[in-house]
């Protein structure tokens, strides 16, 4: 009867362990760092910042939306970095050219030069 309960006990520690395990315990929080419109309020680029922990500690990315600052028609990501900001600034030329500064400490990973019309200038800091 002992050794009947002590495996019942052992089988709920273990479910329950698993279920928490699956639960997807994400830990990853982001940050919206900095939202810019276009000057003709057809595009808005968003530069998240994330953070997961002690696993993928930082990172950084710039991300492409049409309509204005409340859009959330995305169209894709121009920029990623997995390092946090990255240094990494935004600023429209005119309303299809984006100027993206980054810093050179940066290991960037991803750079779109053009996307939904939108032609993209990078520049290292």
């Amino acid at each position: 009867m002992k050794l009947r309960r002590i495996r019942c006990l052992l089988l709920i520690v273990i479910l329950g362990l698993s279920v928490s395990l699956s639960s997807g315990c994400d830990m990853c929080t982001e940050e919206e760092a900095d939202v810019i419109p276009s000057p003709d309020g057809k595009h808005t680029v968003r530069i998240i910042l994330t953070n997961c922990g002690a696993t993928v500690s930082y990172g950084t990315a710039i991300e492409l939306y049409r309509g204005d600052e409340k859009s959330n028609d995305h169209v894709g990501t121009l920029f990623i970095s997995p390092s946090r900001g990255a240094g990494s600034k935004a600023a429209w030329k005119d309303n299809n050219h984006l100027f993206i500064r980054y810093s050179s400490e940066a290991d960037v990973t991803e750079m779109v030069v053009e996307l939904d019309g939108v032609k993209v200038e990078y520049e290292v800091d």
